[in-house]
């Protein structure tokens, strides 16, 4: 019996050791799957400050739109001699673009604004009237030794004298008209030079003229309907150039996103034309009024973005997405 005992009390120890094994299994598969909760919680984390940074950026759409655009006319009705004027074509300031024949009955008319024939007669009036005054002269001298030999009157000298400040008054009278024509003239020659280039002067008209770009940059439009040897008044539009170099993003903001943005802050950008590039830009302008100020329409702000385009990559009339962080 006391044998029986002690296998009893060997027996109850075991199974003690054996619940105290399960309880320790237990609580290291609930820490476990604690560690695993907290990992998840923590792993959570990260999207909240995705959330927050996105939260932090304002995003609007705009368009791009060349802030310096030019249409270019000829300054005189012609026939068009030649076009140079691709789409796309980058030009130099004072290049050509188009050159245009003169109209007949302008050519004359320009030949008579710069013609010197009434200068020659002005010229030719003078010499006249300088050979008439030393004619008076020379008689003046004549008289006087006349007078010495009692064979003249002094009335004879005095209306002699009364001749030739007569015609001396004339001289001057020619002079004057002269310098005017002369100013006249010279004024004719630069308008035209202005009109028609250098090659005006005095007694030369071209036949032609050329009609250059005002700035330089891309043209950016054409007029389609125009072809060499047709017939154009003066004033018509010929092409448009536009500075591409540095383009303005301009977008219509909500109230909301206008009080987070500020000028001068940094911005990025993308176009759909060019997916796998992102382009900087600047904030220029940022209206202080809505555009709309009735009180039951929505409160949107104009606001602009400057962005550099030295590749001539970007085109006007891109539309923008753009991100200005907060």
């Amino acid at each position: 019996m006391g044998t029986s005992f002690f296998r009893q009390s060997s027996l109850q120890g075991e199974c003690m050791r054996v619940s105290v094994y399960v309880l320790l299994i237990w609580a290291i598969v609930l820490s476990a799957i604690c560690a695993d909760c907290l990992a998840q919680d923590t792993s959570a984390t990260p999207q909240v400050t995705d959330i927050a940074d996105e939260n932090s950026v304002v995003t609007f759409q705009g368009k791009l739109f060349s802030a310096q655009k030019w249409d270019v006319q000829n300054h005189d009705k012609g026939i068009i001699r030649t076009l140079n004027i691709p789409v796309g074509k980058r030009v130099e300031k004072r290049e050509t673009v188009a050159t245009i024949d003169l109209d007949r009955s302008d050519y004359l008319q320009y030949m008579q604004d710069v013609s010197t024939d009434s200068l020659y007669d002005i010229e030719t009036q003078i010499m006249s009237n300088d050979a008439d005054i030393r004619e008076v002269q020379s008689r003046i001298e004549e008289v006087r030794s006349l007078i010495d030999n009692d064979l003249a009157t002094t009335n004879d000298l005095i209306n002699l004298h009364s001749e030739l400040s007569l015609l001396q008054n004339e001289r001057e009278a020619l002079l004057r008209k002269k310098m005017n024509e002369e100013e006249d003239l010279d004024d004719n020659v630069k308008r035209l030079r202005r009109l028609l280039g250098n090659e005006v002067d005095r007694n030369t008209i071209p036949s032609s003229f050329d009609v250059k770009a005002p700035i330089s940059g891309v043209i950016i439009d054409v007029n389609r309907d125009l072809r060499p040897g047709m017939k154009i008044p003066k004033g018509t539009n010929i092409v448009t150039i536009g500075v591409l170099d540095t383009l303005k993003i301009k977008a219509n903001i909500f109230e909301s996103d206008a009080r987070r943005i500020r000028v001068g802050a940094d911005a990025l950008f993308t176009v759909s034309a060019i997916p796998d590039r992102q382009f900087e830009a600047k904030v220029t302008y940022l209206s202080q009024t809505p555009i709309a100020a009735d009180i039951n329409q929505p409160s949107y702000y104009e606001v602009e973005l400057e962005t550099s385009n030295p590749d001539l990559m970007l085109l006007e009339g891109y539309v923008a997405q753009v991100l200005v962080p907060d």
